[in-house]
């Protein structure tokens, strides 16, 4: 299997490009650097067929439409989430002073919808609204491992102090779709340094939850 990190953008936004070996691949989060993003994915001599989006922030969705012209990949993301796509008060790239406006997704994904990419590999989608409405994390239950966007991070957890975020709402993403993952599951988050669950739960959430 290919997988590969590719910190993108003044966030250092975590893009993930995941396939096998000469065969169909998916892209997540394409946050920025579009050019050094498609660089990576011909290296790899990836086909690449999807675009996923775990939540569209505009440190997200960058590269989406450059890689999607390029490639003539589907973009998926969460059906709450698509029209923060084309809005740039939505989707924060307001912020800075840079608007960001996509076309709509070409498939809209909901809680337990399994994606397949190729030869087996797919992914389940768990639904985590909370950081934003229709946040999603990526499970890879062969493989044990998490995309996680920017729920729950090593050793933190999503803001929720933006247009659209809510703490509750978090809380309960993490509680009731994160923490019952095992704890060897493998966490890959939209920023910083992988994790598992285990050091997540044990040495973040009880402490922070108290």
């Amino acid at each position: 299997m290919i997988f590969k990190r590719v910190p993108v953008g003044v966030n250092y936004t975590n893009s993930y490009i995941i396939g096998q070996e000469d065969g169909n691949g998916i892209i997540v989060d394409p946050g920025d650097e579009a050019r050094k993003l498609l660089s990576s994915v011909e290296d790899l001599k990836i086909n690449l067929t999807k675009i996923i989006i775990t939540h569209a922030h505009f440190d997200h969705i960058g590269a989406v439409e450059y890689l999607r012209e390029e490639t003539g990949a589907e973009v998926l993301i969460h059906e709450k989430e698509n029209e923060f796509l084309k809005d740039p008060d939505k989707n924060l790239s307001f912020l800075i002073g840079k608007e960001i406006v996509c076309q709509g997704a070409d498939t809209l994904l909901g809680d337990g919808d399994v994606i397949g990419v190729s030869n087996g590999l797919s992914f389940e989608v768990i639904f985590t609204p909370g950081h934003s409405p229709g946040g999603i994390c990526l499970y890879n239950k062969e493989d044990n491992y998490l995309l996680s966007g920017d729920t729950i991070f090593f050793r933190g957890v999503g803001r929720t102090d933006f247009q659209f975020g809510n703490e509750k709402k978090l809380i309960q993403s993490i509680e009731n779709k994160i923490l019952i993952l095992p704890e060897d599951t493998v966490v890959y988050p939209g920023h910083g340094a992988s994790t598992t669950i285990g050091d997540f739960k044990n040495n973040y959430w009880e402490t922070a939850r108290g």
